[in-house]
């Protein structure tokens, strides 16, 4: 499936008119690749951060990078599935963004 919506996403970015579709398939294709909701998608774009420390990061509040940048290291280090090591790795990427 997931190979499915990739090609459609690159063939609606060429195809004229249907530009607007391409990023739609996009995010299903991240969908389904990473088995998440939309509304996960940008916090899974940080290497580290799978569908079940994304979900963890959005029941609590954090929905967004920004909402991840401004969450103090502590309040994450409480959560569970969020060691020291993952943490550090977290906050590595966001500053390189």
């Amino acid at each position: 499936a997931t190979w499915i919506s990739y090609a459609l996403s690159t063939i609606s970015s060429v195809v004229p008119r249907t530009k607007h579709h391409s990023k739609m398939l996009e995010k299903l294709s991240m969908r389904i690749e990473n088995g998440v909701r939309e509304e996960l998608i940008p916090l899974i774009k940080i290497r580290g951060i799978g569908r079940v420390r994304a979900r963890i990061l959005y029941n609590h509040g954090i929905r967004s990078l920004d909402d991840l940048r401004k969450t103090d290291p502590k309040r994450l280090l409480s959560l569970r599935g969020f060691g020291e090591t993952i943490v550090r790795q977290i906050y590595e990427q966001l500053n390189k963004l």
